[in-house]
């Protein structure tokens, strides 16, 4: 039975709220407390370590450091390109927050705990309006 297309259509919001969220689509941005300068990703609207609501947005580090690595042969539905992925929990430079992505273009079996990587974003698909979807990945820093 052939899979229908329409399993695959992403559902999305207006132009307009892309257009809002367009910054957020090209850079690491989440979120720093006025009160005790810890930073969070993804953004919040209060902070869990002092319960203060003062938080302003802030444009992370692009580099970090690779903790922990899982390496996944199984896709999810509609992303069977690029496997086996690599998925990594990524600690920030300057002491920021960990973020869990992909890392690309290198062999699954190359990637270690303690490496350095640098952030690039890549288009993932085209969404139900048009639109563009992006997503943050790693690569290796040689």
């Amino acid at each position: 039975m052939p899979i229908q297309k329409e399993i695959y259509r992403v559902v999305t919001r207006s132009c307009a709220h892309s257009w809002r969220k367009r910054f957020e689509r090209y850079a690491l941005v989440g979120s720093k407390c006025d009160k005790c300068n810890r930073e969070y990703y993804p953004k919040r609207c209060l902070c869990p370590n002092c319960h203060t609501t003062n938080l302003f947005d802030v444009a992370l580090a692009r580099k970090g450091t690779i903790l922990s690595t899982v390496t996944d042969y199984v896709s999810m539905m509609g992303f069977s390109e690029g496997i086996p992925y690599v998925r990594a929990i990524i600690q920030l430079d300057n002491n920021g927050p960990c973020v869990t992505s992909d890392i690309v273009d290198c062999d699954p079996e190359s990637v270690h705990v303690g490496m350095s990587v640098e952030m690039l974003v890549r288009r993932v698909r085209r969404e139900s309006n048009g639109n563009l979807q992006y997503a943050h990945k790693w690569r290796l820093v040689i």
